[in-house]
């Protein structure tokens, strides 16, 4: 699969991914506990990964 662009989703047990390609089209969803977040990430091919911003986001 051609990710280029991993967004992230923050919560306290489980992250939720949305994947896109360089034109913004979603290709896929992923639902991840904390646990498997960076054994996922480590095993994607290189990809941009953005995180959302919000005020509460950086508690």
């Amino acid at each position: 699969m051609n990710t280029n662009v991993i967004g992230i989703d923050v919560a306290k047990n489980v992250f939720q991914l949305c994947l896109a390609n360089l034109q913004g089209k979603v290709i896929g969803k992923q639902r991840l506990g904390r646990e498997s977040l960076l054994t996922y990430l480590v095993n994607q091919e290189k990809s941009c990964v953005v995180m959302e911003a919000c005020g509460s986001a950086n508690y």
